[in-house]
């Protein structure tokens, strides 16, 4: 698990979607918590 403190930098809008470019002041990360990523309309954890 990570946290990253930003500002938005830049947006663009793509179709129907947006780019949204952050810049990251500060961040931190910790490795006893298990990573959980979103994928296929799910939350799933890596192995």
């Amino acid at each position: 698990a990570a946290w990253f403190d930003c500002t938005i930098e830049q947006q663009f809008r793509s179709g129907d979607h947006d780019i949204v470019v952050f810049r990251v002041h500060d961040l931190d990360a910790s490795p006893d918590i298990a990573p959980l990523v979103f994928h296929a309309s799910g939350y799933r954890r890596l192995r």
